[in-house]
């Protein structure tokens, strides 16, 4: 790698990271209030890309470790992957579907990770009540409005110290 020679009086400017670097990775040393423990694995399902990262963001620098899924297949496939590490999931409601599969929503995978491993913790995100009230009825532990979602880590803690 060659570097630009520098103007008189500027300082260098650091490399931008490459965006596989943007994510951290689950090993990175956890600060705040669970240094020196094991990451708690989350699983995101989430379609809108923006959302998603910041959600991530968020909830990585809290210090859990989190896999997203933008579908409802994708959802599943890591939901089976990794259900023996996770401490809970956090999904929305509405996905994109095809005509021919309106069945593959956000209570559907509730319902389906509640009958797979009914011991982790499930909240359901939605902007629209009914999705959340179908949500609570199909199994999830707590429902939240996407308005809420500054709200996440402490929900994330309130559940993690009712399965302990």
């Amino acid at each position: 790698m060659h570097s630009e020679p520098q103007e008189p009086g500027k300082k260098p400017q650091p490399a931008e990271k490459p965006q596989a670097e943007l994510f951290r990775s689950p090993d990175a040393k956890v600060e705040g209030p669970m240094r020196g423990q094991k990451r708690p694995k989350v699983l995101l399902v989430e379609d809108n890309k923006g959302l998603a990262f910041e959600v991530n963001d968020m909830l990585t620098d809290e210090g859990y470790d989190v896999a997203v899924a933008g579908t409802f297949v994708e959802a599943i496939a890591k939901f089976n992957e990794l259900k023996g590490e996770l401490t809970c999931v956090i999904t929305d409601m509405v996905f994109p579907t095809r005509d021919d599969s309106p069945w593959l929503n956000g209570p559907a995978l509730v319902h389906y990770m509640k009958l797979k491993a009914p011991e982790i913790p499930v909240i359901a995100q939605s902007s629209e009540e009914k999705y959340l009230n179908e949500a609570k009825r199909m199994g999830a532990d707590v429902t939240l409005n996407k308005t809420g979602l500054s709200e996440l880590p402490g929900t994330i803690e309130g559940l993690l110290k009712k399965t302990d």
